[in-house]
């Protein structure tokens, strides 16, 4: 899907609210401005069980929006999913830019907000096999209170492009995808069934419509 949307909380292009949905093989493109940062996304703002739903699952999928959140809230805008709770990612990307509008200029890096899913914090949340370039590090992954941790997702084998700066919203999440890197730097991408390689560019999924963005490797 092609987007120009405006909301409040809980947006994106595809489904704001995704409690107990699989999500599989979309897109979406365009641009998406949200009132405040709770749950902003490219593909779906919210993702997790609630109330007794069980399916949260996003796959196969990939979006090229461009985000804006105008007020800052729950820390939860990304390049596809803003707040994952219990949420399962799995073999998608995102490359637009997602960002904040309320810091000045000179705060440019802490405007910048997480590349795949703005929240990943909830214990059972879980991304695996994606990547993100558009955006700051992958995802927030860990939340911390005054005694320490509290609660953490798990990322495997998800990547963003080495040399970013991350801010202290993407502080752990996911692995910096070196310069000069190969197919092989992609540990457990599925090249034969689910991703397409090119030399020197970021992969592509098979079988998702739409036209793919070509994003070169570091």
């Amino acid at each position: 899907v092609s987007a120009g949307i405006k909301g409040g909380s809980a947006v994106a292009a595809i489904v704001g609210e995704a409690k107990g949905l699989l999500i599989t093989h979309c897109f979406s493109a365009g641009n998406i401005t949200a009132a405040i940062d709770r749950g902003l996304g490219g593909i779906v703002g919210f993702l997790g069980a609630i109330g007794g739903h069980t399916g949260k699952v996003i796959s196969n999928c990939y979006s090229s929006c461009d985000l804006t959140a105008n007020s800052l809230d729950l820390y939860s805008t990304g390049g596809l999913v803003g707040y994952s709770v219990g949420g399962i990612v799995r073999n998608c990307y995102a490359t637009g830019r997602a960002s904040m509008s309320i810091m000045s200029s000179g705060d440019e890096n802490l405007r910048q907000r997480q590349g795949l899913v703005g929240n990943n914090v909830t214990t059972g949340s879980t991304i695996t096999t994606c990547y993100a370039t558009g955006g700051n590090g992958l995802t927030q992954n860990a939340l911390y209170g005054r005694n320490g941790l509290v609660s953490q997702g798990t990322i495997n084998d998800s990547y963003y492009p080495a040399g970013q700066v991350l801010n202290a919203f993407s502080a752990g999440g996911g692995a910096a995808m070196p310069a000069g890197a190969a197919r092989t730097n992609f540990a457990n991408f599925d090249f034969d069934n689910v991703w397409i390689w090119t030399d020197g560019q970021w992969p592509k999924l098979r079988n998702v419509p739409g036209t793919q963005p070509t994003v070169s490797l570091p």
